[in-house]
């Protein structure tokens, strides 16, 4: 099963693999039009770790993983969310 989420102008691209009757092992690849190039290219597959999962959660993992992959590689989205200890 495929999915594809946008996300910050990027794509999560969602596969889950049926491992039994109802769990799953989910993976994740970003595409993203621009990419800082010191971060190696997007498009590879990550497996998440810990499966398998339920159809629900394996989505959910992967979709969230994706989403911390795209934040990294493009900072956050507001400088608001830069906290400074002093």
């Amino acid at each position: 099963m495929q999915r594809t989420i946008q996300y910050r102008g990027c794509e999560i691209h969602v596969d889950l693999v049926r491992t039994s009757a109802d769990m799953f092992d989910a993976s994740f690849r970003v595409e993203c039009a621009v990419s800082p190039k010191q971060l190696s290219p997007t498009g590879a597959r990550v497996p998440v770790r810990n499966g398998p999962f339920s159809r629900r959660w394996a989505w959910l993992i992967a979709e969230i993983a994706g989403q911390f992959a795209i934040d990294e590689m493009l900072g956050p989205r507001d400088s608001r969310l830069r906290h400074v200890i002093s």
